[in-house]
C-alpha cells in the first residue's frame, strides 16, 4: 500500500501497546493538573489554581472524557452515604447531587458548559453505579457478613434485603448468562475488550486533541487499541473479522485510504444497530452517523424527559406521604374528641352531623 495511511498499521500497533501501558502505569486519581496528558490552551479550557483538571473540548467541540472520569465517579459512590441505594433509579436526587458536587472537586469546566458536563456525568454514573455495586455485592458472605467499609449499615441491610428478592435474585441469573453468552453466535468468543476504564470515546478524544484532527478521523485507531492485543491477536473473533475487512477494503482504495472512515461507512454501514449501538464506538455511535448537534439536542431531550419522570414520580410518593400523615392525624384527632366526649357526655363530633 506504499506510504499511505493504511501502511502506518505497524506504527499503530506500537502506538497501541505504549497507550496500553501508560493507561496501566497510570493507577491513582487525578489530584492536580500535572496529571493531564493532554496539553491545555487558555481557549480550550478554565484556568485555575486550585488543583482541579480542567475539562477540554475538541478540535470539532466536543468535551473529552478525562481518562479517570469514571474513576472519579466510583470514588463519589464510596465517598457519599446512600442508605436506600439498591439501584440507581432508588437512589435520592439529593444523593445524586452530592455525587456530582464530589465530581466537581477533580475536574473544573467553564460555567456555561454545566448543563452539558450534567449530562454526561449522568450518564456514565447511572452505568458505573451497577458496576459499583456489583463490586459490593462480591464482598458477601453468609449471614450477610463482609460489609465494605465505605457501605454505610442501613444501606447494607437494604442491599442484603433486595439481593434475597426473587426479582433481584432472577436479575442476577439474566446478567451472569449475558456475561458468559457469545453475542455473535456459537465458537465467536464472549464480547470483550483490553481498555479498562478507559473507553473508546476517551481514547479518541485523547487522539483527536494531541494529533488536532476530528474525533471521526480517530474511530479505528481507538478501535484498535481496544480489540488488538501485544501479540497481534484480537480479543474475540468479530474484532478480528472487522478489522480483517477494514484491512482489505484500505489495500483496496490504496494509500489514501481512510481507515476510520472505511470502519464506520463501509464496513459498519455507516449506521446503528436496532439497539441503536454501533459496535467497537461506545457513545461515540450517534455522533458518527447523526450530527453532533442532533446528537446533543436528543441526549438533552432524553435526559430532562428522565428527569420530569424522576420528578413526577418523586411528588406522587410525596403525595401518598402526605395523605397518608393526614389519615393517621384524622384518626387520632378523632379517636381524641371520642374520649373527651366519652368523658364529658357532650356534644356531637365535627362532622357527625347530617
Amino acid at each position: 500500500m506504499g506510504r499511505g495511511k493504511f501502511s502506518r498499521f505497524v506504527q499503530r500497533d506500537k502506538f497501541a501497546s505504549s497507550h496500553a501501558a501508560s493507561s496501566r502505569a497510570s493507577s491513582t486519581l487525578p489530584t492536580s493538573p500535572s496529571d493531564v496528558e493532554l496539553e491545555q490552551t487558555a481557549s480550550d479550557a478554565v484556568s485555575n489554581n486550585d488543583g482541579r483538571i480542567p475539562l477540554l473540548r475538541t478540535p470539532e467541540g466536543e468535551l473529552v472524557l478525562h481518562k479517570d472520569f469514571s474513576r472519579v465517579i466510583g470514588k463519589s459512590f464510596k465517598t457519599i452515604p446512600n442508605p436506600t441505594g439498591i439501584n440507581w433509579k432508588a437512589t435520592p436526587k439529593e444523593v445524586k447531587n452530592l455525587y456530582f458536587e464530589e465530581f466537581r472537586k477533580y475536574y473544573s469546566w467553564d460555567e456555561r458548559w454545566e448543563d452539558e458536563v450534567r449530562r454526561l456525568w449522568a450518564k456514565r454514573a447511572s452505568t458505573r453505579f451497577p458496576d459499583f455495586l456489583y463490586e459490593v455485592r462480591a464482598c458477601r458472605k453468609p449471614d450477610d457478613k463482609g460489609k465494605p467499609d465505605y457501605i454505610s449499615d442501613d444501606q447494607w441491610k437494604a442491599l442484603c434485603t433486595y439481593w434475597d428478592t426473587p426479582e433481584a435474585i432472577e436479575k442476577s441469573e439474566r446478567a451472569s448468562k449475558a456475561r458468559l453468552s457469545e453475542p455473535d453466535g456459537p465458537g465467536t468468543g464472549i464480547s470483550k475488550h483490553r481498555g479498562g476504564s478507559k473507553s473508546v470515546a476517551v481514547r479518541a478524544h485523547e487522539m483527536s486533541l494531541k494529533e488536532g484532527i476530528p474525533v471521526k478521523k480517530c474511530v479505528y485507531d481507538s478501535f484498535r487499541t481496544l480489540h488488538v492485543n501485544k501479540d497481534g491477536t484480537y480479543t474475540y473473533k468479530k474484532a478480528e473479522e472487522v478489522d480483517t475487512r477494514v484491512r482489505e477494503i484500505a489495500e483496496q482504495q490504496g494509500e489514501n485510504a481512510d481507515l476510520s472512515q472505511i470502519y464506520v461507512d463501509e464496513v459498519m454501514g455507516g449506521r446503528l444497530d436496532k439497539k441503536q449501538r454501533m459496535f467497537g464506538t461506545g457513545t461515540l455511535a450517534w455522533s458518527l452517523v447523526g450530527g453532533t448537534s442532533q446528537t446533543i439536542h436528543s441526549q438533552h431531550v432524553d435526559a430532562r424527559f428522565e428527569e420530569l419522570q424522576q420528578q413526577l414520580q418523586e411528588e406522587r410518593e410525596h403525595r401518598l406521604r402526605l395523605e397518608e400523615s393526614l389519615r393517621v392525624t384524622n384518626e387520632m384527632f378523632q379517636q381524641f374528641m371520642r374520649s373527651q366526649q366519652s368523658r364529658s357526655g357532650g356534644s356531637d363530633l365535627p362532622g357527625d352531623n347530617p
